[in-house]
Parts: C-alpha cells; sequence; structure tokens
C-alpha cells in the first residue's frame, strides 16, 4: 500500500476532517439533524471544532507519507 495512504488512515487529523466532512453532508442534506445543535451554540461548537484541528495539528511531528512507512 502506497505510504500516502497508509499515513492517512493512521492520522487522527484525516479522520477528523472525515467525520467533518460526512457531519457537514447529512447537516445539510436531513433536516432531523439541523437541529441537533441550537443555533446560538453552533458558533461556540465550530469554535470548539477549531480548536481540536489546532491541538492535532500541535501533536503532529510527521508528514503522511512518513507515519505510512
Amino acid at each position: 500500500m502506497n505510504p500516502l495512504v497508509k499515513g492517512a488512515v493512521a492520522s487522527k487529523s484525516v479522520w477528523l476532517g472525515a467525520i467533518l466532512v460526512f457531519l457537514g453532508a447529512m447537516t445539510s442534506t436531513v433536516e432531523a439533524w439541523k437541529n441537533v445543535i441550537p443555533l446560538e451554540y453552533q458558533g461556540l461548537f465550530i469554535s470548539f471544532i477549531g480548536a481540536v484541528v489546532i491541538a492535532l495539528r500541535a501533536v503532529t511531528t510527521e508528514s503522511l507519507a512518513e507515519k505510512g512507512k
């Protein structure tokens, strides 16, 4: 398997990104998901996601290709 692909599969940041893509698609297509996070908390929720992404980047020490070797 390609080292870049292996590294991506092992990456917490890539998994978080994939989950965010899935949740974003669900939010825009499934009416019931639009009410999961009340409107007044959506900004705080997005800020929390940004903080998690920054934290994951802070602990990242190698590229995806290096991680997949």
